[in-house]
């Protein structure tokens, strides 16, 4: 067991964005690995950790459209729920709670919250 792991982390450190590697693979020659380095940077993307829920919302908005959920990172939401956001993207979309239905927490189209309509918000009211 202890080879596979000395194995596994090997491989792991040769795995960085590098030209050209070689690895061990615990007999006595050595593979040849190249990887390519990615020329895309990815979006700046905020880690969304324990931390980051703690953080003071934008604000508490009323929701006035209902949206069926299509992905696991998606919420469901319907008209009357009260959603705090804590970020919003630049493709129409928010990152919210929704204190209504349990806390639950995830994305959700921002053409369905009234952001005229802006609830007083407590710190006390982010259920973690």
């Amino acid at each position: 067991m202890a080879a596979n792991t000395m194995n596994q982390h090997s491989i792991a450190q040769a795995a960085t964005p590098t030209t050209a590697a070689t690895f061990s693979t615990g007999n006595t020659s050595a593979v040849p690995l190249t990887t390519t380095t990615n020329a895309v940077d990815p979006p700046q993307t905020p880690i969304i950790d324990d931390d980051f829920w703690n953080q003071p919302p934008l604000g508490t908005y009323g929701v006035i459209s209902s949206y069926t959920q299509t992905l696991d990172d998606e919420l469901y939401i319907q008209p009357g729920d009260r959603i705090q956001v804590y970020t919003e993207y630049d493709d129409g979309w928010c990152l919210g709670i929704n204190l209504t239905r349990g806390g639950a927490r995830g994305v959700l189209p921002q053409h369905c919250l009234d952001k005229d309509a802006l609830f007083a918000t407590s710190t006390s009211a982010v259920l973690s």
